[in-house]
């Protein structure tokens, strides 16, 4: 308790130590920042009651008595303005004079005192605020402070409001813009314009800085000039067509038609300049301006890319610009986007699996009209289509029968706007270009694509867009996924042989529900080739997640196992397939072996198009067995060492010997076992005689025979000298390995310096 209690003291003393500046509560902002001149003046325009032209900065209580009740001072800094004598009633520094009192009390005031041209005091006289019965304020305060100051340049003019003691917010706010010239020029959105007449590009407007900017009884002169081999429109001298007045009182009288209109030429030598003359003959009270709507012809000798018009003025009124970008000039062109690339899992059908795809003239007439765009999509991906929700949509627009297209059909003969026959499986479609005599538009087609690829298809799905105008553009539309991934280990088998063990296989989804659960949903991991092969043996568990196994159900099934699932996963979930035993014939040939994983579980589109079942396959076995029915090895032993080493197919295997190889006679020995090893005999096929202590060995159509102690050995019947004989070592039978491999067709190898003996057969 005293613990807390001195944490709770030490907290209010920091507290303490805080400035109340430190929780300045006020909401400040400067309401409408205009544009003016680079030295224009804001002036009072009635001192009673007050008015003045000048942008207002607004201060503002956050909560009624955060300001307090005693007076207080803050200051106001300018940068880019000056305060001017207007902002006191008495010029000269240090007069105190101008009142700015709240808007809803009349009791709390503003007073200024001018510090230097840039800086002033303000003076926050509180004690008359109003309160209540207890002395709590009942107001939030409002002051609104008139910015009456003279700006000193081009650019944004500041105030800063320095809090000093008072719980009014620092900051820095923008009251006015400072523009040189007499105009300021905008330009709308550029247009994409094509060679020929009569284009049209984005409206330029100068709007006055200020009202009477544009000064009266003065003659205005400007110049607008286009980029080489462009030419101003001849419905530019049209009053109304090519530009327009507003807010300036234009005289009329200097006309060069019956028309009325200021005068305007385009220059008759390279037609890129037009004139425009006027006379104001009265100031705007309110801010004037000039519109200009640009209409001008394009050759064929002028250069693609932005249009920029350049405007010069020749009295400060008017400011010249350059550089104003009215269009961009594009040879005929079509623009087609993609506005995702989705993804999609191999094998699955889902609503959501739209591709939406826009194809769009950017110059009309780019599209040629009564010709086709053809659609393809890449192989192993298909348009859904059928039902109303997973039809192929297409949004037309400025051609005929603009809307929705439900169906397309496969002959490449449908119509924009018109409902076509099924898209019955498959991947390609057309749309016939029908602009209905609009030239003056830009057409565009918005499709909606619902898509299904296979199991086995992953990466980029790809749509080609060809056609009516159109250079050929391959998208990508869509990212492929497969729902799973598989992992397990080649394993050696031999033929003829029952029962072997395979490894164990790893099946882990790739987002959760990518094996589908319910009733019938099964996934089998199937032999690709059966040329006498089965499972005879599986286990099945769930690892990860929480997928929902039946593993009562689940079995093996001649050459695939079957893996039921009663259930989706809501966590991504590895599957485990252990205790595999196989059996393979003897009529299966050597090599590899791929397992498939395929069926329900993980493919639903089988059905509706001519795709397979399957989503992944492996390499799951090596056949090493040879065509005559004995094992291919090849082994090597070191002598003195009791280790060996024996290549099956592509595995190699260390093993143990209870007897090291030695040498005697100038030969190598080993124990009978390792010797039936290393020259690929089953232990089966190796008979020994205790009573005539005789060793044969069987290797298809070869017997060899040897007794202990005897230099013969005996192959076929054939009897074969030998310079050793076979012999008991440590209470093991012994022989020599080179007779007994070359007896039974195998090659010897002696590497001297590794004292190594390779046996391969």
């Amino acid at each position: 308790m005293k613990r807390k209690l001195s944490l709770l003291l030490a907290f209010v003393m920091i507290i303490s130590l805080v400035p109340m500046s430190a929780f300045a509560a006020s909401d400040n902002r400067v309401i409408a920042v205009p544009t003016v001149a680079d030295d224009h003046e804001f002036k009072v325009t009635q001192e009673s009651p007050f008015k003045s032209d000048a942008p207002i900065l607004r201060i503002k209580e956050e909560d009624a008595g955060e300001f307090g009740k005693t007076n207080t001072e803050f200051r106001l800094d300018l940068s880019n303005a000056e305060w001017t004598s207007e902002m006191f009633n008495t010029i000269g520094t240090g007069s105190v004079a101008r009142t700015v009192y709240a808007n809803n009390d009349s009791g709390a005031s503003l007073t200024f005192q001018k510090r230097t041209a840039t800086s002033l005091t303000v003076k926050m006289n509180l004690q008359g605020r109003e309160v209540d019965g207890n002395g709590v304020p009942t107001k939030e305060l409002v002051f609104e402070v008139p910015m009456i100051t003279e700006i000193q340049g081009k650019g944004e003019a500041k105030v800063t409001i320095n809090a000093l003691s008072s719980a009014v917010s620092s900051g820095t706010y923008t009251f006015a813009v400072g523009q040189s010239g007499g105009t300021i020029t905008t330009v709308g959105s550029s247009e994409t314009v094509s060679r020929g007449s009569a284009q049209k590009g984005a409206s330029i407007i100068l709007d006055e800085v200020v009202a009477g900017a544009i000064k009266d009884g003065k003659t205005q002169k400007l110049t607008l000039r286009l980029p080489k081999d462009m030419k101003w429109h001849e419905n530019m001298l049209i009053e109304g067509t090519g530009f327009k007045f507003e807010n300036l009182n234009i005289d009329r009288t200097n006309t060069t038609s019956v028309d009325n209109r200021p005068k305007v030429s385009i220059d008759e030598n390279n037609g890129r300049d037009l004139k425009l003359e006027f006379k104001v003959t009265g100031p705007s009270t309110t801010r004037g301006s000039i519109i200009i709507n640009p209409i001008f012809n394009i050759s064929k000798d002028a250069s693609y890319g932005e249009v920029l018009v350049s405007i010069t003025g020749t009295s400060s009124d008017i400011s010249s610009e350059s550089g104003l970008l009215i269009a961009k000039y594009k040879d005929y062109g079509v623009s087609v986007e993609v506005e995702e690339v989705i993804e999609v899992f191999a094998g699955r059908v889902d609503e959501d699996y739209v591709a939406k795809v826009t194809i769009e003239e950017t110059v009309e007439n780019s599209l040629v009209n009564g010709r086709d765009i053809d659609f393809e999509l890449s192989s192993g991906t298909k348009v859904i289509t059928g039902t109303s929700a997973d039809d192929l949509f297409v949004t037309v627009t400025n051609a005929t029968k603009s809307g929705k297209v439900s169906k397309f059909d496969t002959e490449g003969s449908s119509k924009t706007g018109t409902a076509l026959d099924e898209l019955n499986k498959n991947d390609e479609w057309s749309i016939t270009v029908d602009r209905g005599g609009q030239t003056d538009k830009k057409v565009k087609y918005e499709l909606e694509i619902p898509i299904t690829v296979k199991g086995t298809f992953t990466g980029d799905v790809v749509l080609t867009v060809s056609g009516a105008g159109i250079e050929t553009q391959e998208m990508v539309i869509a990212k492929a996924l497969a729902p799973v991934t598989v992992e397990t280990k080649v394993t050696d088998v031999r033929t003829g042989v029952q029962k072997q063990d395979g490894a164990d296989i790893i099946i882990k989804e790739n987002y959760p529900g990518a094996i589908q659960g319910g009733k019938g949903k099964y996934f089998t991991l199937q032999f690709k080739d059966n040329y006498g092969m089965k499972f005879n043996d599986a286990s099945f568990e769930v690892i990860d997640g929480d997928i929902d196994l039946n593993t009562d159900d689940s079995d093996v099934d001649g050459d695939k196992i079957l893996v039921y699932v009663d259930g989706d996963s809501t966590k991504a979930s590895t599957i485990k397939v252990s205790g595999i035993q196989m059996t393979f014939d003897r009529n299966v040939p050597e090599g590899a072996f791929q397992v498939d994983v395929k069926e329900n579980a993980l493919v639903q589109n089988k059905d509706y198009y001519d795709f397979s079942s399957r989503v992944a396959r492996f390499d799951y076995v090596n056949v090493v067995t040879k065509a005559d029915g004995n094992i291919a090895t090849t082994a090597k032993f070191v002598i003195d060492s009791a280790t060996y080493t024996v290549l099956q197919g592509n595995v190699e295997v260390e093993k143990t010997m209870d007897v090291a190889a030695f040498i005697q006679d100038g030969r190598t020995f080993l124990p009978i076992r390792y010797v039936a090893d290393a020259v690929g005999v089953a232990e089966s096929n190796i008979v020994w005689n205790a009573n005539t202590k005789t060793v044969t060995i069987m290797k298809g159509d070869r017997i060899a025979t040897m007794t202990i102690g005897s230099k013969n050995l005996t192959v076929n019947g054939t009897v074969v000298p030998m310079d050793t004989a076979a012999m008991v070592k440590d209470g093991r039978t012994v022989l020599p390995i080179r007779y007994v491999a070359q007896a039974l067709g195998a090659q010897i190898d002696w590497d001297e310096a590794t004292r190594t003996v390779t046996v391969t057969q």
